[in-house]
């Protein structure tokens, strides 16, 4: 028989009298009826819950890089996602320039080498590269320029370690002209040859390491000296189209999709003359899962939220317009997503040509893009890259690092602006010395001077200042010699660049002061609107990460970040003491 089920009551009853709490009784239910006629909750919608979601999409890797704007079409070196991310190929650059000099790295990498011959048997041959090719003492007039931490470095290492940098350059001169080893020491036996090529190997394939892939003096950098930023272009095969996203304002730290715009279908390739791996068509189908996020409104009326964000106890001004519009998002229409899940590789760019959704009524409906219903002139852009277009909207999967450990800085330069002498400033802070180690350039500075006057009293050569003496007038008073002038320069029709001039010493004759660091060079020109008046700070360091598969990623970056207020650079004219 069928089995009829009926009740006497629709609210809770409790069994125990002692908790009437729980009953939840409702004094007036036509009061309670009015106020869910009031809320909405009585509006119905003949519409179903979504039930299968069908995706359409091509997806491709980024698979060449091109440093700085390229236009027309080049060939890019290739990359691959899964082997480094794109920081490291971007943000790399060696670990030492032509020209310059580093005690500390010469004698670490001279130790390598050394531990490479023990690794192939060849301890026994250490003493001969000592002989050749050891670190020099310093001459009386080279320790002299030197500070005293340098000084009692070079004490420590010389004519004891092998120097590195001098014995890498001469293995890869000889290998350039075709031979393996360099003249001294000398092999006669053929194996043991064979074997030093092998640390030879080794110690090179070091030094590849620890410059992160990056070309001493080579052109292909991507660090834009005039905008103090990096500029690049990555590009991927998608089928037809070769889809070539450039990023024109990459200032470190963190790259992601939102630096990346879209160029237009033709105009820029990076592909030519080569034929890279070709996209694959997705055609797949799956069940929507409702969106949720940490403070969402629960779906139920009655239930309720213990969630542990609390939109509607968050302060928002008058003005805040950004603020209100999101919490009101959140609160009133967080519920109405959902999500299609699919997964992609790392490095991937997928465009998506159509989703289509079967909801629970039988009903096929095709979801059309925002720029389909809005138009081209649609204010709505939300995760839409620049320069994109109906139909050709790609996600980019940015194969960039969770996270990163950053060592001290390297070098550090401020760029602040000078009310009181007119002048814009590159002041450099912190770089390296020649033991390699990050000194403060003031500091080193101020203790050369100090020596310098030591010796010169020892000499007495010193100038004797006596309370009698007249008045003493001076042209200019100079700014510390870390302090580098920035000049306006006329570059165009109402553009005005700021080059960087190198100041005049008080020697006999004058000798010019020039930089010591990377980031900015004589002679260099930087945008003006790049130093603004609130000021700049540049810092390069390196930078360590782990990536797919447990792989070590180090390289040496540059970070950009707001500086301080407006400095005072000491500069004055017809100065009388």
């Amino acid at each position: 028989m069928t089995s009829i089920t009926t009740w006497n009551r629709i609210e809770s009853r409790t069994r125990d009298r002692s908790l009437p709490g729980l009953d939840a009784r409702t004094a007036d239910p036509l009061w309670l009826l009015g106020r869910q006629w009031q809320v909405g909750e009585f509006q119905g919608e003949d519409a179903g819950s979504p039930a299968v979601a069908r995706l359409r999409a091509t997806v491709g890797q980024l698979s060449r890089v091109a440093p700085g704007v390229p236009a027309g079409h080049v060939t890019g070196a290739p990359y691959d996602a899964t082997a480094t991310p794109l920081e490291t190929v971007v943000e790399s650059e060696p670990a030492l320039e032509p020209g310059e000099t580093n005690v500390r790295l010469a004698a670490e990498s001279g130790l390598v080498f050394w531990r490479e011959l023990d690794a192939v048997g060849l301890s026994f041959r250490r003493e001969d590269y000592l002989l050749d090719w050891c670190i020099e003492r310093p001459t009386r007039e080279q320790r002299a320029k030197l500070d005293g931490a340098t000084a009692r470095f070079l004490d420590t290492v010389a004519e004891r370690v092998p120097d590195g940098l001098a014995l890498r350059d001469a293995i890869k001169a000889v290998r350039a002209a075709g031979g393996d080893l360099p003249a001294t020491p000398r092999y006669d036996d053929r194996h043991e040859r064979k074997r030093a090529n092998k640390a030879a190997d080794a110690f090179l394939a070091w030094w590849d390491t620890l410059d992160a892939g990056a070309v001493p003096g080579s052109s292909d950098s991507c660090w834009a000296p005039d905008r103090l930023e990096y500029r690049f272009a990555a590009s991927a095969n998608m089928g037809g189209d070769e889809l070539v996203l450039q990023a024109p304002e990459y200032r470190g730290s963190g790259l992601d999709w939102a630096q990346f715009d879209l160029q237009p279908q033709g105009s820029v390739s990076l592909m030519a003359g080569v034929s890279d791996p070709a996209a694959a068509n997705i055609d797949k189908s799956t069940m929507p899962v409702p969106a949720d996020y940490r403070g969402m409104p629960s779906a139920r009326w009655w239930e309720f939220e213990d969630a542990d964000v609390h939109f509607g106890g968050v302060d928002a001004a008058a003005v805040d317009l950004t603020r209100m519009l999101f919490m009101e998002f959140a609160l009133i229409y967080g519920n109405d997503f959902f999500v299609i899940p699919l997964a992609l590789e790392v490095g991937s760019v997928c465009l998506t040509h159509s989703v289509e959704v079967l909801d629970t009524f039988g009903g096929l409906w095709s979801i059309p893009s925002i720029d389909q219903v809005d138009g081209a002139s649609g204010q709505f852009h939300l995760f839409k890259l620049e320069g994109a277009s109906a139909g050709r909207n790609p996600f980019v999967l940015a194969p960039a690092l969770a996270n990163s450990f950053t060592g001290p800085p390297l070098e550090e330069v401020g760029f602040a602006r000078d009310d009181m002498a007119n002048m814009a400033w590159a002041v450099e802070r912190i770089v390296l010395g020649p033991d390699g180690r990050p000194v403060r350039r003031i500091e080193s500075e101020r203790e050369l001077r100090q020596r310098e006057l030591q010796a010169a009293i020892e000499a007495g050569t010193a100038p004797n200042k006596r309370s009698d003496d007249p008045l003493r007038y001076r042209i200019i008073e100079r700014p510390p010699d870390s302090w580098l002038p920035l000049v306006p320069v006329k570059s165009g029709v109402d553009q005005i660049d700021l080059q960087v001039r190198a100041m005049l010493d008080e020697q006999d004759p004058p000798q010019p002061i020039m930089p010591e660091g990377r980031i900015v060079t004589n002679g260099e020109l930087i945008k003006e609107e790049e130093v603004p008046r609130r000021g700049l700070t540049l810092r390069r360091a390196y930078q360590y990460a782990r990536w797919r598969g447990g792989s070590s990623q180090l390289w040496i970056g540059r970070d950009r970040d707001w500086g301080q207020d407006e400095g005072s650079s000491g500069l004055r004219y017809d100065v009388t003491e």
